[in-house]
């Protein structure tokens, strides 16, 4: 069996997802989400706490949303209300830490395709 992995389009459309994510204005700094992907990529991919500083209540909320997104509760959010973030901007590190996890998670399945088959 062969399998054609071609990422033409693919690249393309979750290079603008990335592109959107990390640098529209927001109520979040595009630094601060930036700093959310590389965390998030070296998460995913390596299974360790990478040591990019990000404040302790945001590193919480996207580890687990990153890892397990089942398990963010209230007081996740409570955490970033208490740092200071608005719903809006708690709202952004979520959809940013849930699209590097996914996008992270895209490149490993599809680089080991183009090993295996």
């Amino acid at each position: 069996m062969s399998i054609s992995v071609d990422r033409g389009q693919d690249t393309s459309l979750a290079s603008r997802l990335k592109g959107n994510v990390l640098n529209a204005a927001g109520h979040t700094s595009p630094d601060l989400r930036r700093d959310i992907e590389a965390y998030v990529t070296a998460l995913t991919v390596s299974g360790t706490v990478p040591p990019h500083a990000l404040p302790p209540a945001v590193a919480a909320l996207v580890q687990n949303t990153a890892l397990h997104a089942y398990k963010v509760t209230d007081d996740d959010i409570a955490a970033l209300k208490r740092a200071d973030f608005s719903e809006d901007a708690i709202f952004e590190v979520i959809v940013t830490a849930a699209v590097a996890a996914g996008l992270a998670r895209l490149d490993v399945g599809l680089a080991v395709a183009r090993e295996e088959w």
